[in-house]
Formats: structure tokens, sequence, C-alpha cells
């Protein structure tokens, strides 16, 4: 057996490896899409849901699957007050969506990460996020995000003293 048999071999089990990453995140994405927001079934399988997009987030073949996983995680996240625990799947799920050049997936990242800045008492991180969320979402004509997401940086600026800008929002 030559060298290059060997690296064409061990480039297929990579890329069936990644295949399967990718199949495993479609699947706990399609349970966490059956499943109510504050299921006992989501508590679970808590442990496994975060690795499965953190094993995802690393395999190329997994990364679409892995950014929808995160983004209909992040209700329950939201509800149960994982916040600082979901910021470096959050980080993760950022830089992947912008290597993919998904603007609607980094912005969603984006927003995720301000929220969770300004629930953790962050507020200059979290406006910064928002604001660079607010302009993806005006850039691609999201006008209802960008509404929903105004509300959101509302609080952020009324924690930074901006009641002027909090009342522009």
């Amino acid at each position: 057996m030559t060298s290059s048999q060997t690296l064409d071999e061990a480039a297929g089990y990579r890329a069936r490896f990644e295949q399967k990453i990718a199949r495993n995140a479609q699947a706990w994405l399609d349970f966490v899409q059956a499943q109510a927001k504050e299921s006992p079934a989501l508590d679970k399988e808590r442990a496994n849901l975060g690795k499965a997009v953190e094993q995802a987030l690393l395999a190329p073949a997994a990364w679409q699957p892995a950014l929808e996983l995160a983004a209909a995680l992040w209700p329950y996240v939201e509800l149960r007050g994982y916040w600082l625990s979901w910021q470096e799947v959050l980080e993760q799920a950022l830089a992947v969506s912008r290597r993919l050049g998904r603007p609607a997936l980094e912005a969603q990242a984006l927003r995720q990460l301000g929220e969770a800045a300004r629930i953790l008492g962050d507020n200059a991180a979290g406006l910064a996020y928002q604001e660079a969320a607010l302009a993806i979402y005006r850039r691609a004509g999201e006008l209802a995000d960008a509404g929903r997401l105004m509300s959101e940086l509302s609080q952020v600026h009324l924690a930074l003293g901006g009641q002027a800008q909090a009342a522009a929002c």
C-alpha cells in the first residue's frame, strides 16, 4: 500500500465520520423541533444535545445542521437560564456562519450572543453584538427580525443609561 492510498483511506474515513456527525445533528434537530421548549425530554437530553452541537460545529460536513440545532435550542437555553454555558456554542456558531457566508444565521448568533451578554450583565458587549445583528437584518431587508431585535436593544440602552437611544428603538 502506498502512502497516497493511506491518505485517501484516511480522508474517506474522515468524510464518513463527518457525515455521521451531520446525521446525528440532524436527528437531534428533528428531536428538538418535536418538543416544546419547556419539555422534560430536553432537560433529560441536555448534555447529549450540547455535545451534539459542539461536535457538529467542529465538522465542516455537519455545519448546516449544527447551526440549525444551535438556533433551535436557543429558546430552551433562554428559558432555563443556561446563557453562560451556551456562549461558547454561540461563538462557534457565529464563526461557522461567517465561514459559510450565511448572514441570516450570523445575525441570529449575534442576536443570541447579545441577549446572553445583556442577561449576564455585560451590556457593552450586548450592545455591540445586537447592533451588528441589526445591521445584517437591515441589509437583508428582514424588518420583522430587526423590529424584534429593537425591543431587546432598547433594554441594553436603558441598562447603559441611554434613555434617548432606548426611546428611539
